[in-house]
């Protein structure tokens, strides 16, 4: 199944490529300027437009991997935002630890 998302990304990601290519003239012209052509079903295509779209592919497959180690590992449940946001209530740091004058004591008139 991931398989099958990772080809439609890529897919997807060819398309918008060719979309932006045809529609902007200056990203045509950087898209073009290579003239090494690659075959990419049956089609000849310059290696600047299947570039694009195989980072895409590749960084939707990174993330849906780091998603599934995260759930697998339970790594939200170890950081859950609970249990962070009581450790820094327990750990908090003030103001007259760093030598300022503490926020609740009274002013000093000058």
């Amino acid at each position: 199944m991931l398989n099958k998302i990772g080809m439609l990304t890529w897919i997807e990601a060819m398309l918008l490529t060719v979309l932006v290519g045809h529609y902007v003239p200056s990203v045509n012209a950087v898209l073009t300027s290579l003239k090494l052509p690659i075959k990419v079903f049956e089609l000849e295509v310059s290696v600047l437009y299947v570039v694009p779209g195989t980072v895409i592919a590749l960084l939707a497959r990174i993330f849906l991997l780091h998603n599934g180690l995260a759930h697998a590992f339970h790594i939200r449940e170890r950081f859950d935002v609970s249990k962070t946001e009581r450790w820094k209530s327990n750990h908090s740091l003030r103001l007259s630890d760093l030598g300022f004058p503490d926020s609740k004591s009274p002013k000093r008139g000058i």
